[in-house]
């Protein structure tokens, strides 16, 4: 495995500015929906950065992203369009499935993007049946799985990683453990300590990983895609990280801080293991970014963001007699 050492600073200056994107872009988008620019079911990402752009940064392009619902930072971490992305969001003609898809079904095979899915666990057989294509078609391309600790509880994680497991599928099978299934905590669903034990049952390596550790991510799934690249088979990673926000944008609207299921002081004790705060004091302790390069990283980001949102608003909604097409493979729209 890769030490902190080896990691340039070109890649951890990367690392960084990618986690902020991330973060302005969740920020950004939570003001959009609160002005009803974005309607329906919106899942914030914010916290668990680090997992998705650890993970993202250690694959190739054309590499393969299966994702749930709270899967807006795996989109854009894998390189999907900002445009594209915020158009779906606002629900116009330029987003990826022509502004009807909404948060819940975007979908981007140009970037290996292939959906997210809407049903807690469904990912993980979807994911399977694309390794499996891959190793049936001898592509050297890997599949990353995202799913939650919630969907590690369900009929559809165990049979769909047994499964690539004994095909021995090119899948790193990432479970983002960030503490509830909606307002369930870990500790009421789950007896083990760890999900990633349940790798040994199912015959492939398993690991733990700091999942608010952007550098510890990235170090785990560089010898887990490499292996998966050589036709070894899956690994289970499971990154522990905490979700900062409500299960959905709205929770912090009807619930009430006396009738929340967290408090705000276990809230404020994750805030301060932020997984850009950690890596910001990484990088400033070494000298490797001053507040000149972070101020002109911010100000990259937000131009870049605000340029996306104008694009957006400035596209059309999809024409009424759209509304019935691209349902089915091939027919008009993304399939």
């Amino acid at each position: 495995m890769a030490k902190v050492a080896d990691l340039s600073k070109d890649l951890l200056l990367e690392m960084f500015q990618r986690m902020l994107y991330l973060r302005r872009f969740e920020e950004r988008i939570e003001e959009l929906h609160g002005q009803g620019r974005i309607i329906g079911g919106l899942f914030p990402y914010t916290g668990q950065e680090a997992v998705a752009v650890g993970a993202c940064l250690a694959l190739r392009p054309g590499d393969i992203v299966v994702s749930p619902h709270r899967a807006l930072g795996h989109l854009l971490a894998h390189g999907a369009s900002l445009e594209r992305t915020l158009a779906e969001l606002m629900g116009r003609d330029t987003g990826f499935d022509h502004g009807k898809g909404g948060p819940m079904h975007m979908l981007d095979p140009e970037e290996g993007f292939y959906g997210i899915t809407g049903i807690a666990g469904s990912g993980v057989p979807i994911a399977g049946g694309v390794g499996l294509a891959l190793a049936m078609q001898k592509s050297d391309k890997v599949v990353v799985c995202f799913f939650g600790d919630g969907a590690a509880n369900t009929g559809a994680f165990h049979e769909g990683i047994n499964m690539g497991a004994l095909w021995q599928v090119p899948v790193v099978y990432l479970c983002e453990n960030n503490g509830f299934a909606v307002s369930v905590t870990v500790e009421q669903s789950t007896r083990a300590r760890d999900f990633a034990d349940r790798a040994v049952g199912y015959g492939m390596p398993g690991e733990v990983v700091d999942g608010n550790d952007v550098m510890e991510v990235y170090q785990a799934m560089v010898p887990a895609v490499a292996r998966a690249r050589r036709g070894e088979g899956p690994t289970l990673i499971e990154a522990k990280t905490y979700r900062v926000k409500g299960h959905d944008v709205t929770e912090g609207r009807h619930l009430s801080p006396d009738r929340s299921y967290r408090t705000p002081q276990e809230i404020a004790a994750w805030q301060e293991r932020c997984p850009i705060k950690r890596l910001r004091s990484y990088l400033t302790e070494r000298e490797l970014l001053t507040p000149e390069r972070e101020q002109d990283l911010e100000g990259t980001v937000k131009a870049r963001l605000e340029a996306a949102v104008r694009f957006a608003m400035d596209s059309p909604k999809p024409p009424k007699e759209s509304a019935l097409t691209g349902l089915f493979y091939g027919e008009g729209g993304s399939p």
